[in-house]
């Protein structure tokens, strides 16, 4: 097991990963790029921005509607590819905050869009169009019902998108839109209407009201069915409008505007809203009704899966761990739906109903789902979300596994309307606009190319890691065996058998003659000098207060033996450290030298002196004698091969490859008036 973690492919690939991770985001699947940004001209007029293409050119054309509150006046501004304003466009009529909205569609099949708004005169919401491309006239106007105030003359409701699209299967498009009144409840009605026979068609006026409106044809005949999805506003009893209760309803109606089927009632409460999904099954169409409420009264969060007469087949009750106004039920790609359950938590359910998982958004906070588009018609859908404080908006895809966050203060505009097609969306406020490209990211398809190639380049560095490793090691085996076999020469060279065979005749011839204490005395010291040459032989280093004991032994078994041959002196410098190591048997090879080629020949008594001094930085040590010199030593061939230098030498060398340290050597023939009185042997060690 050991090995196999050791081994180079498992310490490359924990090296490679660390490296991949904290890589820039070449390689991330998609890239999200600000492609272009704009001011709005009319920052203080509450502006909108919306790009369409007008004149079915396949070029987006730029439009900013503003409102001028004092004279509750409505415009807009249009401009063209390069940016150039072509025209600006004065709506006729009294617009206010409801009514400051643009719509766009080719109601009338001729190929261009018309520009529709809202105005409302006296009583009456009034739609306006007009062409742009080519411009064929001025405005054209069509009064689509009466409105009712609640309070001091004011009014309140709102209009849902307008859509459009053929509902009757006539080969005619008509606009459908939703009309919802606030506490003055009428209107709250869908409308049809007939932009080319200038018709309106208007449902039943109820009590509950609809939002946001779905189509499908859930009986097969060729027309479509409107699904309303509801939310329950203030409600006035006395109004006696059916379905008048404080709940919402899902209601149905065909293309004459007429109910499909008998709208169904949900749990009461005015915090509650529904949702609804039209399914497609082995029976045919079905759907699926989530009611979402925030009152303690009710629960958080139900789907109902109902068939196309109305009946509720199925439900499911999902737990959700805080309550919240910010609910929402959005289908995914796979076919599958999702709602917040929590902080950023998403739970997934199949159209049977069944909980196939859940979805961590790794938001940390709440945020609301804003919309989803395949931007680049890859099959999987982009998710749009924002905080609840309306300045983060995230962009998520494949599946929830790539995220990115876009920091944009105030985003308020609808997501319908933020695709702008292929590849592209924006995100506007009042003061202007980002467009955003959203493509696949053409590197994508290389970092698995990369990935390896960093993991191969790890092998690489942990094999050649792996034999500078090998080669120091045996390196340094090969050096630790050239100095034990060095330093064995060498100790063999100082105690061979006829040092000790002398050294025991002298001990002997010493007993014999009855100086007992003198041959006791000797024979400790030769003990001694023994022991400390055996003790850690296998140590390279030694204390210098330890070599230092071996030559004063030594010298004094050769005095004993040579008799009055020559008188030594030892001297250490006060305050030094006598415990820094250095190599065994350095300063008692020279001595021996000394003894041998120096003072033995000489005919007169002589000198020997080891002198040892230096710092925390540097160990100097000189070994003087006064003999007959190396010259005279060679001349006479004093009965030594001189081994003992040349190991010393050889020793030298290896020990600084070794221990990348500096030990020098030098040997100086002193000489007086041209004649030899000695050798010096200078030692440096640099620590």
């Amino acid at each position: 097991m050991k090995r196999f973690i050791t081994s180079i492919w498992i310490l490359a690939f924990v090296i490679a990963v660390p490296i991949i991770l904290v890589l820039p985001d070449f390689f991330e699947k998609y890239l999200l790029e600000l492609e272009k940004a704009g001011f709005a001209g009319n920052l203080n007029n509450n502006p909108k921005v919306y790009f369409e293409d007008l004149d079915a050119d396949g070029q987006l054309e730029q439009i900013e509607s503003f409102r001028q509150p004092q004279a509750n006046a409505f415009s807009f501004q249009y401009f063209g590819a390069d940016g150039g304003m072509i025209d600006q466009v004065n709506f006729p009529g009294v617009y206010d905050s409801r009514t400051d909205r643009l719509y766009f569609a080719d109601a009338d099949k001729e190929g261009h869009k018309e520009v529709y708004a809202f105005s409302f005169e006296n009583d009456s919401l009034i739609l306006r169009w007009i062409q742009l491309t080519p411009k064929e006239g001025g405005f054209h106007r069509l009064p689509i019902c009466e409105l009712r105030t609640y309070r001091d003359s004011l009014y309140d409701y709102t209009i849902g998108d307008v859509h459009c699209l053929d509902i009757d299967n006539d080969e005619q498009k008509e606009l459908v839109f939703a009309i919802t009144g606030g506490y003055s409840i009428v209107p709250r009605q869908i409308f049809k209407v007939d932009i080319v026979n200038r018709k309106v068609y208007q449902s039943e006026n109820t009590g509950c009201a609809n939002t946001i409106l779905k189509f499908a044809d859930l009986n097969g005949d060729g027309k479509l069915e409107i699904i309303g999805e509801g939310e329950v506003p203030p409600i006035r009893e006395e109004m006696n409008l059916p379905f008048n209760k404080p709940a919402p309803y899902l209601k149905v109606l065909d293309a004459d505007l007429n109910y499909f089927f008998p709208p169904i009632k949900f749990y009461s409460g005015i915090q509650g809203m529904t949702r609804t999904f039209i399914v497609q099954n082995n029976q045919g169409k079905e759907l699926l009704c989530a009611f979402l409420s925030s009152s303690s009264e009710c629960p958080p969060l139900v789907v109902y899966r109902i068939n196309p007469e109305g009946e509720i087949k199925d439900s499911l009750l999902l737990s959700v761990n805080e309550k919240s106004r910010y609910k929402s039920v959005f289908q995914n790609e796979k076919g599958n739906y999702l709602s917040p359950v929590g902080r950023g938590i998403l739970v997934e359910f199949a159209s049977d109903l069944k909980v196939v998982g859940e979805h961590d958004l790794g938001l940390g906070s709440r945020a609301s789902f804003c919309g989803q588009y395949d931007l680049n018609k890859d099959g999987l859908d982009e998710m749009f979300f924002r905080d609840y404080s309306g300045k983060t908006f995230y962009v998520f895809s494949d599946h929830f596994r790539w995220r990115k966050q876009i920091n944009f203060q105030e985003v308020h505009y609808s997501p319908t309307r933020m695709n702008l097609g292929e590849n592209k969306f924006y995100l506007a406020n009042k003061t202007g606009y980002k467009i955003y490209s959203f493509t696949k990211n053409p590197l994508y398809l290389l970092r698995f190319p990369v990935y390896l190639g960093i993991y191969l380049l790890s092998v690489l560095l942990v094999y050649s890691f792996q034999k500078i490793i090998e080669t120091r090691l045996k390196e340094r085996y090969e050096l630790n065996s050239r100095l034990n076999e060095l330093q064995m020469r060498t100790f063999r060279n100082q105690l061979d058998p006829h040092f000790i065979f002398n050294t025991f005749n002298t001990i002997a011839s010493v007993v014999k003659q009855g100086r007992n204490e003198e041959a006791y005395g000797i024979f400790m010291k030769f003990s001694k000098l023994f022991r400390l040459n055996l003790e850690n032989t296998e140590d390279i280093l030694i204390s210098l207060r330890d070599e230092i004991d071996v030559v004063k032994n030594y010298l004094d078994i050769q005095r004993f033996r040579f008799g009055d041959l020559f008188n030594y002196e030892v001297n250490i410098a006060n305050e030094f450290d006598c415990q820094i190591r250095i190599p065994r048997m350095l300063i008692q090879v020279h001595v021996e030298n000394a003894i041998y080629h120096g003072l033995k020949p000489k005919k007169e008594k002589g000198k020997l002196s080891v002198n040892v001094s230096g710092d925390s930085k540097k160990i100097e040590i000189e070994i003087t004698d006064n003999g007959i010199g190396r010259k005279k030593a060679k001349e006479l061939k004093t009965g030594n091969t001189g081994l003992g230098i040349k190991t010393i030498s050889k020793y030298i060398e290896v020990y600084n490859q070794q221990f990348n340290k500096k030990l020098k050597q030098e040997i100086i023939d002193l000489e007086k008036n041209g004649k030899a009185v000695g050798t010096k042997v200078k030692l440096c060690i640099v620590l």
